[in-house]
């Protein structure tokens, strides 16, 4: 789509698309940055933001990102239900009057529903981690731009994940404590408070951030056990 196509196509229905972040700044709904209305109200942001190169070189390069790597990480951000086993008896069949009973019934292993829960948990795990994070990990290209921002912060965004995620482990600490000691504060760094436009940069621009972040959730949620 050319710019003017573009920003005629946003003008149209301006309006209806505005988000209010309080009563002199919205979310522009091209590129999604925070803009200060101003004295000139909405049609600063009309004649003014919507039509500059900043807004729509950053709604261009919105639309080439692959959405399927958006729904991607947003959903590993995201809690997920735990698989729950329904303990249900087997009811007991009638027999009809009159009908002989000299068959023996079938001995039911009683370990059966135990394997049977097994089996429905590994599937889950490997749904809801495994296929989609090999999913993600094909989609990326093998280097990423570098940005000014990703080298003078380095402990931010994606770039706080190491390339071994082994250093973020701590054998002194209980498995079923890790989520709590270590992943939730290193998981807060990276994400918290980001908005989607601002977990979209990240996906473009943070060099090898992002295949270190599929390093890391793949040793902790299989080597480590930890629940996603």
């Amino acid at each position: 789509m050319s710019y003017p196509q573009l920003q005629n196509h946003i003008i149209k229905d301006l309006t209806s698309l505005i988000q209010y972040l309080d009563d002199d700044h919205v979310i522009c709904p091209n590129c999604d940055q925070h803009v200060g209305l101003g004295p000139g109200g909405l049609l600063n942001l009309r004649d003014r933001h919507i039509s500059s190169k900043k807004c729509l070189d950053a709604a261009q390069a919105q639309d080439t990102i692959p959405k399927k790597i958006q729904s991607l990480l947003v959903g590993f951000l995201q809690p997920r239900l735990k698989l729950v086993m329904l303990t249900v008896s087997t009811p007991s069949v009638l027999q009809p009057m009159g009908i002989a009973t000299n068959l023996k019934p079938s001995l039911v292993s009683k370990t059966a529903p135990a394997n049977r829960a097994t089996t429905l948990q590994v599937t889950e795990h490997e749904m809801s981690v495994s296929r989609p994070l090999n999913e993600l990990e094909a989609l990326l290209p093998d280097v990423l731009p570098i940005t000014t921002d990703s080298l003078l912060n380095p402990n931010t965004g994606l770039s706080i994940f190491p390339s071994n995620p082994l250093v973020l482990d701590d054998p002194s600490i209980a498995r079923n404590n890790l989520w709590e000691e270590v992943l939730n504060n290193v998981i807060h760094q990276a994400f918290w408070g980001k908005d989607t436009s601002q977990l979209v940069n990240m996906v473009q621009t943070e060099s090898s951030g992002m295949h270190n972040f599929c390093r890391f959730v793949h040793y902790f949620t299989d080597k480590c056990g930890v629940d996603p």
